[in-house]
């Protein structure tokens, strides 16, 4: 049997600080103050990064080291909580643990004083490694994690060792004359773990096969248009939008598309980007053993960690159920990409399409909420429609049902944004002369 290579999860502490680390083998570290020049009288933080190496639960205690002193020889003028921090470090995990430390009023200024902080850890000699420093890839984090990195970047993080053995980590700080601010609170922040993104790789190689055999061929079947038809009507109408079923059957098919795309391994790529879709195609050429990250739409994730806890859940149930959330999300951003194939304009980031997915979805769920004619259509139904005429099943008469609601909608609210329902009426026309193509 082929030796499987070996894991390599991302190195989040090398994105942070560009490489900078204080490695002592089983756990990586560097350490930063925020804000590097504080003011006498005013607590700052110090953040000590950490990033376990291996696939083991390791148990870190650190000890804070204040300067004893001040510039002017006079002890006690810097303070912080005399508990230990005590962590546990998920296999692979990184995160960061924020230290806060107060300067006395009284303390003199200086450019050359050092915080530090001793580690102490034991690690399983017989832990795999699971990570190296090279071939790290970013681009699937998920979205908060990616800001939390963003702010941490900003952060001058030193890997300085004191003294000649053991983990000890310091960094620099410079003091300012006084001011006054509330104390603030020990936290600890995680940035990564198996369980928060990559467990999906060796969840996917667990479940492959039931993924193969089971799931994707209930996939291909019209029932699960039924069943996401069902769900769209009463999610979308539940959200105060009087929804028609013309608009309900073209959200339906665009879900439906997302998850043909991954049944079928051999969907034509009409976008770049849209390979994280293609399921079937991933797991047969093996992307599921290479011990890196495995690109999984958000819905093939959920689904994931729901036959963990229930191996034979009903997939169409779920999808049509508690995972309908993720499967719309997939789709929101699957619309947008076709809408941008068909129009030619770009209708914004990829984390703009993040967040308009995470606020529609909110907006979808919030009581109360009612949703516009726009809200709708920008992608969902526009999205459904390009994915029916690109693939040669559109309805004329479902679009002039679709064409006579949004001219009545134009006619009522002349405030609305013209370039936007000019865009909706364009896809419309590009679709109608698609459907004339077909005829």
């Amino acid at each position: 049997m082929p030796e499987q290579p070996a894991l390599n999860y991302p190195d989040i502490l090398g994105i942070i600080t560009g490489g900078e680390r204080f490695d002592a083998a089983a756990v990586q570290m560097a350490l930063a103050v925020r804000p590097r020049v504080v003011r006498a009288g005013r607590p700052f933080e110090a953040v000590l990064l950490l990033q376990n190496c291996t696939g083991a639960t390791i148990d870190i205690r650190g000890r804070l080291l204040l300067p004893e002193e001040d510039t002017q020889k006079k002890p006690g003028r810097f303070t912080a909580s005399a508990e230990p921090l005590c962590v546990t470090l998920r296999a692979a995990e990184t995160g960061y643990a924020v230290l806060p430390i107060t300067v006395h009023a009284d303390t003199a200024p200086g450019s050359a004083y050092k915080v530090a902080v001793a580690v102490e850890f034991q690690a399983a000699p017989d832990a795999p490694p699971v990570r190296r420093t090279t071939g790290s890839d970013q681009r699937f984090l998920p979205a908060d994690t990616n800001l939390r990195l963003m702010e941490l970047k900003s952060l001058a993080f030193s890997a300085a060792q004191r003294g000649l053995f053991g983990s000890v980590i310091e960094a620099p700080f410079s003091v300012l004359p006084p001011q006054s601010i509330p104390l603030l609170q020990p936290e600890w922040v995680s940035l990564w773990s198996p369980g928060a993104y990559a467990s999906y790789r060796p969840l996917l190689e667990h479940h492959r096969d039931t993924l193969l055999r089971r799931v994707l061929p209930q996939l291909q079947n019209e029932a699960v248009y039924t069943a996401l038809y069902n769900t769209t009507d009463k999610t979308f109408a539940a959200a105060g939008y009087p929804i028609q079923p013309a608009e309900t059957a073209f959200i339906a098919r665009l879900l439906v598309s997302v998850l043909w795309m991954a049944a079928f391994p051999h969907t034509a790529v009409e976008y770049p980007g849209q390979e994280l879709y293609h399921v079937r195609r991933t797991l047969e050429q093996g992307a599921a053993h290479e011990g890196s990250f495995v690109p999984l739409p958000n819905w093939c994730r959920a689904l994931l960690e729901r036959l963990t806890l229930r191996p034979t859940a009903d997939p169409i149930a779920a999808l049509a159920g508690p995972l309908y959330d993720e499967l719309l999300s997939d789709a929101i951003t699957h619309g947008f990409r076709l809408l941008y194939a068909v129009t030619g304009q770009q209708l914004g980031s990829d984390d703009d399409m993040r967040e308009y997915s995470a606020q529609l979805i909110i907006l979808l769920r919030q009581p109360g909420a009612r949703l516009s004619l726009v809200d709708v259509y920008l992608p969902l139904v526009l999205g459904g429609i390009a994915a029916e005429a690109r693939a040669g099943t559109i309805q004329g008469g479902l679009l002039d049902i679709v064409s006579a609601t949004v001219q009545r909608h134009r006619t009522a609210n002349s405030q609305d944004d013209p370039l936007v329902l000019d865009m909706i009426e364009s896809v419309l026309r590009w679709a109608r002369d698609r459907c004339d193509d077909l005829a």
